[in-house]
């Protein structure tokens, strides 16, 4: 997490987070002799140590099937087997011996850990377990959670009104509550990281990548970290310390999403640009409801609604709700006969129209990496993989391509030289409203 240094990451681009206790005793390695007279001795023991060290992770639990993969990580599905009952679960898998960044991360992996180890709710990510010190990975094992991230949820909807808008908001709010209390700032609050059970009846906080530790009131972070759209005023316009306001203003952001369809500030770009940046200065006043531009998508919303919203988004963070001060606001506290009868299903059609661009747009920029890694090596080391654009990848290293289905299948041959109009197509639609 690196509370107070410099990182300029801007993009949370992190699998689901972290871990617990260690593993059992020694007993059921020991007796391991060694094969060949080159280890005798001491040396002969150490060895015998460090196989049992490396395998603490497998004594415990049960790798399945990959969930997804990072540049130096892949995440799969874990059943626990020294225990009565099988806890599924996920399980980050940082392979070490893939270069050295790994050790960049490793103290950002044991912050996050010991965060979750102090965050226990029922809206917020479990952490079974965590395995720093074995050979050739660092394992952290978390709660599965496969019912889709909030944006999903909304979007298989069929009806829509203030008060499921207003439960969801409820939820993060007391969460927010809860981190804030045990001094802890979130700092990546967005939509992808608001997951939801299998059954679908409970959604919780995961990726606690940036979060860090956060006294009082006080407001001691500088690092420039978030997620673009999601970011506060205080970080990216006039750079200066910050504290835990800056996940109230994140909050702000979801709410506008949950209730207009769309978010309030919005690039194509992966970066910060000059508009982006004037747009986030400016907060958002509730007059900004009313302008030609936005009145069409909140005629169907209260005045409370946005009232809410318009409190969180506050450029001065001083003058910011708290996650306390906007449980207590009106809207929150509205009764379900008046908050149902508030129907939103022009925002639940503006929202799937622009998931289904989200996810989209991604898609694209994917693809347009993928062009220009297959570029930098080449080609024919890509094209090698028989045609699928990603490949799973073990706790060893091991590679096995294979094709994402929710991707455009790349002809590896043929990835690097787009045509002119297909440049053009995939250009109009970045730089499309």
């Amino acid at each position: 997490m690196g509370c107070g240094s410099s990182s300029a990451s801007d993009v949370s681009m992190k699998s689901n987070p972290m871990t617990g206790s260690s593993g059992k005793g020694a007993s059921s390695r020991s007796g391991r002799s060694s094969s060949s007279g080159s280890f005798s001795g001491e040396s002969g023991r150490s060895r015998r140590q460090s196989d049992y060290k490396d395998h603490k992770f497998k004594l415990r639990w049960k790798v399945g099937e990959q969930l997804g993969a990072g540049g130096f990580s892949v995440v799969r599905k874990a059943i626990r087997i020294d225990d009565e009952i099988e806890t599924i679960a996920a399980v980050k898998i940082t392979n070490k011996r893939k270069g050295k960044q790994w050790l960049l991360d490793l103290e950002d992996m044991k912050s996050e850990v010991a965060i979750m180890k102090e965050l226990k709710h029922p809206h917020i990510m479990g952490l079974y377990d965590s395995f720093f010190d074995e050979i050739d990975c660092v394992y952290i094992v978390v709660e599965h959670l496969p019912g889709g991230d909030l944006y999903e949820h909304i979007r298989e909807m069929q009806t829509y009104n203030e008060q499921d808008a207003r439960d969801l908001a409820f939820v993060f709010l007391e969460v927010l509550k809860f981190c804030h209390d045990n001094d802890v700032v979130h700092r990546d609050i967005k939509p992808d990281n608001m997951l939801l059970t299998g059954d679908k009846k409970n959604i919780k906080l995961a990726d606690f990548g940036f979060a860090c530790k956060c006294i009082g009131n006080s407001e001691t972070l500088t690092d420039f970290k978030g997620t673009l759209v999601y970011m506060a005023p205080e970080i990216i316009c006039k750079p200066t310390k910050y504290g835990k306001p800056v996940d109230m203003w994140a909050c702000g952001v979801v709410l506008f999403a949950l209730l207009g369809g769309y978010l309030p500030f919005e690039t194509q770009k992966r970066y910060l640009d000059e508009r982006l940046e004037r747009e986030i200065c400016a907060g958002w006043p509730v007059k900004s409801f009313n302008s030609r531009e936005h009145k069409p998508y909140w005629q169907e919303v209260s005045s409370e609604a946005k009232d809410l919203i318009s409190k969180l988004l506050t450029v001065d963070s001083k003058k910011r709700l708290t996650a306390a001060e906007a449980l207590k606001h009106p809207w929150i506290n509205t009764s379900e006969t008046e908050l149902v009868r508030r129907n939103l299903q022009h925002s639940l059609q503006t929202f799937k129209r622009f998931n289904a661009k989200r996810k989209f747009r991604s898609a694209v920029h994917t693809l347009v990496v993928i062009i220009r890694m297959q570029r930098l090596i080449g080609g024919t080391k890509a094209a090698a993989g028989g045609g699928g654009v990603w490949s799973e990848v073990d706790e060893k290293g091991a590679k096995t391509p294979v094709v994402d289905k929710d991707l455009p299948i790349v002809d590896n041959r043929r990835s690097a030289r787009l045509s002119s109009s297909n440049k053009k197509v995939i250009q109009e639609f970045l730089n499309s409203d």
